[in-house]
């Protein structure tokens, strides 16, 4: 099978699809649901420190992190080529109101419990932040045909000139100007309005870096860098921060670990491009393609049905039951639950793209196409 990963066409021409990437699609959003489990379920915080089920769940949150990272370098890896489409943004904002209104009504009737203001919240995804992470990329979708533009327009050089200082201002530098809670009761996580990755601001900054990753890939210049290099990279990232975290938490004056343990640290964000590459080397039969495309296509769907407002409560009530049991029961129990969470909610999803292609949904969001659509030469 063509190893797609060092065989990239050049930029404008249209690439293979690399289910490596896709694959990360999934796993990615597998460990988000771990990170929610890990401190919705109280692990993390009322594991007694020092102990080692407390470091072990702390590694696990550690390893997690990146996720957030992966999906938006995968937006600006596979975005930078892509033809820009109202058509796309209005299809995603339908989905998410598919369940935000859907989940509310149905929790509703279960509960025999009918409440107008919340029916009228979920009519509202964006403005009522009730997904944060949708709130800030449906403000960077409308960027994005920019960014693009712009990447393209400079060579590699400037290009990597200009997403390293973007990287020097908004994730080196705020971790290097970060205050240990114990000199001035909190640490500085507002600085240059990162907000620790929780902002338009950041996906900005990682899409771009997403978008400098498809240029050096179609330039054949990583492709002496093998797959095992890049896992060495995710690796030693995580265990750079869990050193750190254990060196801040472990001592008589307690500090903040939030610094190291952000979207906008550096070690998170070298750990997020070490991830994305090595799944990007990855090849599979075609068998696991069809697989692999199937689960990867219902991945966002994961997080808009258990982050639900409605839903998240119940969520919480699981996970809480695994506070107090020992490690060698908890490790399992957190991957069944994942698991279980991933792949219900996926099938959950199928049925919706259904319902979505009987009513013809694609089809009518991409007649707006004809009119909004934003041509190369205007952008």
């Amino acid at each position: 099978m063509e190893n797609y990963c060092e065989k990239q066409l050049p930029v404008k021409k249209p690439s293979a699809r690399n289910y490596g990437i896709d694959l990360l699609r999934c796993f990615a959003m597998a460990m988000i649901v771990m990170l929610h489990t890990l401190s919705k379920s109280g692990l993390l915080t009322e594991t007694t420190v020092g102990s080692l089920k407390y470091e072990i769940v702390w590694f696990m949150e550690i390893f997690c992190y990146c996720a957030v990272d992966c999906f938006i370098i995968i937006s600006g890896f596979v975005g930078l080529n892509s033809k820009f489409r109202i058509s796309r943004i209005l299809l995603l904002w339908l989905q998410v109101e598919f369940y935000s209104v859907g989940l509310t009504v149905l929790m509703q009737i279960v509960q025999g419990d009918f409440n107008l203001q919340e029916l009228l919240r979920s009519l509202l995804p964006v403005s009522t932040n009730a997904y944060w992470f949708f709130t800030q990329y449906f403000v960077l979708s409308f960027f994005m045909p920019f960014i693009n533009k712009l990447v393209l327009s400079m060579t590699i050089r400037q290009n990597g000139l200009f997403v390293g200082m973007m990287l020097v201002f908004f994730s080196l530098l705020p971790m290097l100007y970060a205050v240990p809670v114990d000199i001035l009761g909190e640490f500085n996580e507002k600085i240059f309005y990162t907000e620790r990755g929780y902002s338009v601001l950041w996906m900005i900054v990682i899409y771009s870096l997403g978008a400098f990753i498809n240029r050096l890939v179609n330039s054949q210049r990583l492709d002496r860098i093998k797959g095992y290099v890049y896992f060495l990279v995710f690796m030693c990232s995580d265990i750079i921060i869990w050193i750190i975290h254990y060196l801040c938490v472990n001592r008589e004056n307690k500090v903040s670990q939030y610094f190291v343990v952000s979207y906008t640290s550096p070690f998170v964000v070298l750990s997020a491009v070490g991830m994305f590459m090595f799944f990007s080397k990855m090849q599979f039969c075609d068998r696991a393609n069809k697989l692999i495309s199937f689960f990867s296509a219902g991945a966002f769907s994961v997080y808009l049905i258990h982050l639900h407002r409605c839903i998240y409560p119940v969520f919480k009530e699981f996970v809480s039951l695994m506070l107090d049991m020992r490690v060698l029961k908890l490790i399992p129990c957190l991957l069944f639950t994942v698991l279980f969470v991933f792949f219900v909610c996926t099938l959950f999803d199928a049925l919706r793209e259904r319902l979505f292609k009987i009513l013809r949904i694609d089809r009518l969001c991409k007649r707006t196409d004809r009119i909004l659509t934003v041509k190369k030469t205007d952008v």
